[in-house]
């Protein structure tokens, strides 16, 4: 598991882990879903090509931007067992996935989440719109 992911929520460095995750597990693809008001992109990783999908979404609120941070870590610790053929929680990680999906939207809400760990410096040309949101910078 890399570690590194446990850090707290940083727009710049999360595009930094994308490239990091995609080369490290070629099996895993990364699309941009969306992009949020302030122009920031809405990466969202898959794994597997099924049918159905089971999703899982993080950083919906900008408080909770340490969401994004554990399905990150999820993320890695799953491909990781993926990748070598291993176990979690007594479960063959690849056998249980045969035919099935998933994505990880890690940070929903990318705005609210730099606002969060950045303060108003985050808020570039909405500032004077959302100034009375911050209490501290």
């Amino acid at each position: 598991m890399d570690i590194s992911l446990l850090k707290s929520y940083d727009y710049f460095s999360a595009l930094g882990y994308r490239y990091k995750m995609t080369r490290k597990y070629p099996f895993l693809s990364v699309l941009t879903i969306g992009k949020s008001v302030m122009g920031r992109e809405i990466p969202a990783f898959t794994i597997g090509n099924a049918e159905e999908y089971v999703l899982f979404v993080g950083g919906v609120h900008g408080d909770a931007h340490f969401t994004s941070s554990i399905l990150m870590t999820f993320l890695d610790e799953l491909c990781s067992k993926i990748q070598e053929d291993g176990v979690i929680a007594g479960i063959k990680v690849r056998k249980a996935l045969t035919g099935k999906g998933i994505i990880f939207v890690p940070c929903l809400n990318p705005d609210g989440c730099e606002i969060a760990t950045h303060g108003k410096s985050a808020m570039g040309s909405f500032e004077p719109y959302l100034r009375h949101l911050v209490k501290n910078d």
